[in-house]
């Protein structure tokens, strides 16, 4: 009786062992595909690239502005690059942390980017924090927050 005891216990532990790499693995996987779309997305920033910015970011994607508080949607921040009113000189991101939780990613970083919105110059630093969902297999942007730090 002990031994069955024993090696239900055994195997059991071991179980939980493959399936912890399994998720782990699932999960680096997951992290290096945002990852991925990320770096995509920067240089579509960059290249000023519509229709790779439009394939990432969600229908749904909202971003929280620094300076107003004001919530704004796809179409406003697409819009606003492609008109020239905003537009991403250069990114330099660092201390850039992946997390993923299933379906859902969550980026944090520090950014030292540069961006031009009208005539002002932002050059950071700040820190930010993005969501990106998989849906349909594919992994977009649905939310993003910028705060400036004050020197």
């Amino acid at each position: 009786m002990k031994r069955v005891v024993t090696v239900g216990l055994v195997l059991g532990l071991a179980t939980s062992f493959v399936a912890a790499a399994q998720t782990s693995r699932r999960e680096q996987k997951a992290e290096q595909e945002v990852r991925k779309v990320e770096a995509e997305r920067v240089k579509a920033l960059l290249d000023q690239d519509w229709d790779t910015l439009e394939r990432i970011y969600a229908s749904d994607y909202l971003s929280f502005d620094s300076r107003s508080g004001a919530v704004r949607q796809k179409a406003n921040v697409i819009a606003d690059l492609k008109s020239g009113m905003r537009k991403i000189v250069s990114v330099d991101d660092q201390d850039v942390v992946v997390r993923v939780f299933e379906s859902t990613a969550v980026i944090t970083g520090l950014s030292r980017s540069v961006v031009m919105t009208n005539t002002r110059e932002d050059r950071g630093p700040g820190r930010y924090i993005q969501v990106y969902v998989k849906r349909r297999g594919k992994w977009q942007l649905v939310a993003h927050q910028y705060t400036l730090i004050q020197q």
